[in-house]
């Protein structure tokens, strides 16, 4: 998804994100922080600022703790350099998942950001726990960024929110008083304490404690012990009916599917024959196999598969290297079509390493490319011989012409685009405008590659090169 953008420079991110993952919010720790170390690899401009918003509070009619489970992964990504964290624990609301104070979030990412994008010292945080002391049936609990201390919202004064544990992991409400720029935390019911939580619930909606700026406590738990989302990676996917299949194909009508194989059977995306009397779409066979076999009343130009796992031999002849798959995307975009990807994982949540390797080098080459597929149509003229397709921008300022091989002596003759004078004609992926002439006899565009490029490795990219030219 990132790839075309990766080209251009970048300040920051801003991320709202993590309602679907608190079902698998363990998993979640490896995912948000290997996001972000990702993200910052492949722009290769530093530790640039992510900042992110917490999960806010919300009722999910769910006795479980996975919202609070994915609070804890996203505050761990705090942890990473160039980081901020906006707690929106009191904002939420009871029964609704999108809060309405979006005023609010935004000034404490405004906070945040004024901190880490800018260095500025500014109150961006509100308290975090810091250390807990165990002191015979009393915890004492010390947090960083409460240097002012720390206010209550309760008309009475009153603490609330936190939980304590003896060794039998049983929690029980506490009572909790300040004392020396610290919490003391017990419960009657806990003569030995081993554990305190604070705001440990899908909607902890009496959490009171912010810090003297007003920013709210965090979130926290001392402990360590397993959640009820501990192993879980992936969510097991809801079966798609026929009819939700058919309709969501008939209304993208796509005129090319590559499709990941993800195992010896009949999987993948599910429920192309609308005649197919089965109940689930999870019961019959892949768009591959329903069209070699002409049992699809669809009719598209090519599909085709990733990688070579299909456990039948008449059909594995389908599977395509990447060069395959990236000359077949560029047809059909040149001529006006559109594509749909289709990935999924095994039922372990894997995915073939030939998959893998086909994604990995079809977003390299949308990296460099992205232009001349995603903001471009189709030409007036789609094709020139058998290795020259045409795009043309959407504002119809450029036409690209895309060489699906390197031509043989480094020169190029385009007969169906002429640019304007003086124009500057680009290859995409490379520093330096191109040589160009019109042969005024043929009426033909000669455009002179660098020499250098005739070593491949020194090429912007492979299977594909998109010539920028004005018209």
């Amino acid at each position: 998804m990132i790839s075309p953008l990766t080209p251009m420079a970048i300040k920051g991110v801003i991320w709202y994100q993590g309602e679907s993952n608190a079902g698998r919010a363990e998993a979640y720790r490896e995912l948000f922080s290997g996001m972000i170390q990702d993200w910052r690899s492949k722009w290769g401009q530093g530790d640039f600022p992510f900042i992110f918003v917490q999960l806010a509070g919300f009722d999910t009619k769910r006795a479980n703790d996975d919202w609070p489970s994915l609070r804890e992964a996203q505050a761990m990504a705090s942890n990473l350099p160039n980081t901020g964290m906006a707690v929106a624990i009191d904002i939420g609301e009871k029964d609704d998942i999108h809060p309405k104070n979006k005023q609010e979030v935004g000034r404490r990412l405004g906070l945040a950001a004024l901190k880490v994008a800018y260095g500025q010292e500014v109150a961006h945080s509100g308290p975090v726990f810091k250390s807990m002391k165990i002191d015979g049936q009393k915890a004492f609990l010390e947090f960083d960024h409460a240097e002012g201390g720390l206010q209550v919202k309760d008309r009475y004064g009153y603490i609330k929110g936190f939980a304590i544990a003896g060794a039998d992991q049983k929690f029980h409400w506490a009572k909790v008083y300040p004392e020396n720029g610290k919490l003391v935390v017990y419960s009657e019911n806990v003569d030995q304490p081993v554990a305190v939580r604070y705001a440990w619930e899908n909607y902890p909606g009496d959490a009171n404690l912010f810090n003297r700026e007003g920013l709210p406590m965090a979130p926290f738990r001392t402990d360590n012990w397993p959640g009820k989302t501990k192993g879980i990676r992936f969510k097991p996917a809801n079966f798609l009916t026929v009819d939700k299949a058919n309709r969501f194909l008939r209304n993208l009508n796509p005129d090319l599917i590559i499709n990941n194989r993800v195992d010896k059977g009949r999987q993948g995306m599910q429920g192309m024959n609308k005649d197919d009397e089965k109940k689930y779409a999870g019961d019959f066979g892949t768009p591959e196999q329903e069209i070699l076999e002409g049992t699809s009343d669809f009719d598209w130009e090519a599909c085709m598969t990733m990688n070579d796992t299909w456990g039948y031999k008449s059909y594995d002849d389908n599977w395509k290297s990447s060069d395959t798959l990236i000359h077949y995307l560029i047809d059909i975009v040149a001529k006006g079509g559109n594509f749909l990807l289709n990935v999924g994982p095994t039922a372990e949540g894997l995915i073939p390493q030939p998959s893998v390797d086909r994604l990995a080098e079809m977003g390299d080459w949308l990296a460099i490319n992205a232009e001349a597929v995603y903001a471009a149509g189709s030409h007036k003229v789609y094709k020139e011989g058998q290795h020259i397709r045409y795009t043309v921008s959407n504002d119809g300022k450029y036409v690209y012409a895309i060489m699906l091989k390197w031509p043989d002596n480094n020169s190029l003759m385009l007969e169906n685009v002429i640019p304007k004078a003086e124009s500057e004609i680009r290859l995409l992926g490379y520093d330096r405008p191109l040589s160009w002439e019109v042969d005024p006899e043929e009426s033909e565009l000669v455009i002179n590659l660098p020499k250098e490029l005739r070593d491949e490795a020194k090429r912007p990219g492979k299977y594909a090169w998109s010539l920028k030219i004005p018209i």
